[in-house]
């Protein structure tokens, strides 16, 4: 049996459907801007990672006065504000995760590395266990050194964000996880069929994005063959040139 489908967590509700699915996880919480996907990611040093709309950043005259968390600030600050992702590079967070390595770790998070991008890891979310994803970037293109610090109180609102509730949920705790659905046994049998779900759903998410990228490319194509119709001026009609007209002398 699934989880409970209209439960709610600390970041609004929980979208269990989407879980083992990257893509299908970002799209949803982009549509919602609210909530969360319990292990929609999967590392192999680091276990299930929890993707969380969070909070945008809080941009002041082209400032960052107030530093947000989660995929509400990774859109915003690093694909709007200093576009060191593309819009692909977050579709694509799931190989980007997989492909790097643990650099650093603390009590409270963990630092995530390949050769280009940077991801921080948070392990706890209100003095209790959570493994949740609070930002990734370019290190590149990324103007300065990431502020990976958040406080570990739950925000009281923002925008796109919906205040947190009384119940919390803690995903590592088997007397809350899943509104008490799961015991100790059944979720590891759980745990095991998810990671069968992720490395399932990773080709598939894969072919998603090669779809996109193909339909981008030819709209671009149809964009550009219609502007090079209209600039092309149209053929001159021929000109006749009539022999002269012969006079007496």
């Amino acid at each position: 049996m699934p989880p409970d489908a209209a439960a709610t967590g600390d970041f609004g509700p929980i979208f269990w459907e989407h879980r083992g699915d990257p893509v299908a996880a970002i799209q949803r919480l982009i549509k919602e801007q609210t909530g969360e996907v319990p292990k929609a990611f999967y590392h192999k040093d680091v276990g299930f990672i929890d993707l969380v709309w969070g909070e945008p950043d809080v941009i002041v005259d082209g400032k960052i006065v107030k530093q947000g968390y989660g995929l509400a600030h990774i859109i915003q600050k690093h694909v709007e504000f200093q576009k060191d992702l593309t819009m692909d590079d977050v579709l694509n967070l799931q190989n980007l995760i997989q492909d790097s390595i643990i650099i650093s770790q603390s009590d409270n998070r963990m630092v995530l590395a390949n050769e280009s991008y940077r991801a921080v890891v948070r392990l706890s979310w209100d003095s209790k266990k959570k493994t949740w994803l609070m930002t990734s970037y370019d290190e590149r293109k990324s103007g300065s050194p990431i502020n990976t610090t958040v406080n570990d109180e739950p925000p009281t609102g923002g925008s796109g964000f919906r205040p947190p509730l009384t119940t919390k949920n803690n995903v590592d705790s088997p007397a809350n996880n899943f509104n008490d659905f799961f015991t100790d046994s059944s979720r590891q049998t759980n745990d095991a069929q998810t990671l069968a779900d992720q490395q399932a759903h990773l080709q598939r998410s894969q072919q998603e994005i090669n779809s996109f990228r193909e339909q981008q490319l030819k709209q671009l194509y149809r964009s550009f063959e219609q502007q090079r119709t209209e600039i092309t001026p149209a053929p001159h009609a021929p000109i006749v040139l009539s022999s002269p007209k012969k006079t007496g002398c």
